[in-house]
């Protein structure tokens, strides 16, 4: 999204964080419709541009959309179409990525107003692990040849031990992976995640999992460079024989020795 686009969803979440906060226990249901009526937008692009029309008078594309949804969603999720309705976005497809933006949010809302937001996240973070390393699985819940229903009902299974929230998203994941790979938008909503309660997300990768100690040691050198909170995630990958691989946000501190011995390689390659 351009900036402008990411200042109005940004202000949309805000106000939408205000109703949901009078409306507990709602979430879930509210994500539900936020991302029914986003696969409805994307699925009749006359109806997306029409919504967003500037030419067209508001008032004119806010009865299109209480016709077309009153009944269908709530009086709330209503009143948001018709904010977001108003704002001029840079690009046709931003309005149904903020709706997908303000369903997660919605879901992670859901979860933070009963302390369940670092469960959610760290349930989130292992399962973009496990179908990291779990190629079939991947592959299935992401195949385009199977009805969305069967691939959520799939995911259902799959992570049925998880929160009800964690599920949510990763049955939108699983959806909607079609769009985008499944791992990466299972990593924007652990970022979403973090984001919310205000600290950054350290992904560590090593050949042998940290100790409690260790990984309290990396989360007060990295608080310390960043200047911010920071929760440490760690995963296990023998292919780095030693060392670790860091990733916070767009940052990556690779210290592995697979990455030295590489750099060896190459620099042997150079003198050959």
């Amino acid at each position: 999204m351009r900036t402008g686009s990411e200042a109005a969803l940004s202000e949309a979440i805000s106000a939408w964080d205000g109703v949901l906060a009078g409306s507990a226990g709602t979430e879930l249901t509210a994500a539900a419709e936020i991302y029914a009526v986003a696969d409805l937008l994307r699925g009749n692009p006359s109806l997306q541009t029409a919504v967003q029309d500037a030419s067209r008078p508001l008032a004119r594309r806010e009865k299109l959309l209480r016709d077309i949804f009153s009944g269908r969603v709530s009086a709330q999720v209503l009143d948001l179409l018709v904010r977001l309705a108003g704002v001029k976005w840079a690009e046709t497809d931003d309005l149904a990525k903020s709706l997908e933006a303000l369903g997660c949010q919605s879901i992670l809302h859901g979860a933070q107003a009963r302390g369940a937001l670092g469960e959610v996240e760290e349930e989130l973070y292992q399962a973009r692990i496990l179908l990291k390393t779990q190629r079939d699985l991947r592959l299935t819940l992401s195949d385009g040849h199977l009805r969305s229903a069967a691939r959520a009902e799939l995911a259902e299974k799959i992570f049925h031990g998880f929160s009800p929230e964690t599920r949510a998203l990763l049955v939108r994941a699983t959806v909607t992976s079609t769009q985008s790979t499944l791992t990466s938008a299972i990593r924007r909503y652990v970022r979403a995640a973090a984001e919310r309660a205000d600290h950054l997300f350290a992904s560590v990768s090593s050949a042998v999992l940290l100790s409690a100690a260790q990984k309290e040691r990396l989360k007060q050198i990295l608080q310390k460079y960043y200047g911010q909170t920071v929760t440490v995630h760690n995963y296990l990958n023998p292919k780095l024989l030693g060392g670790m691989r860091i990733h916070v946000g767009d940052d990556v501190i690779d210290g592995t020795l697979a990455s030295r011995l590489a750099a060896v390689k190459e620099e042997i390659k150079k003198q050959s």
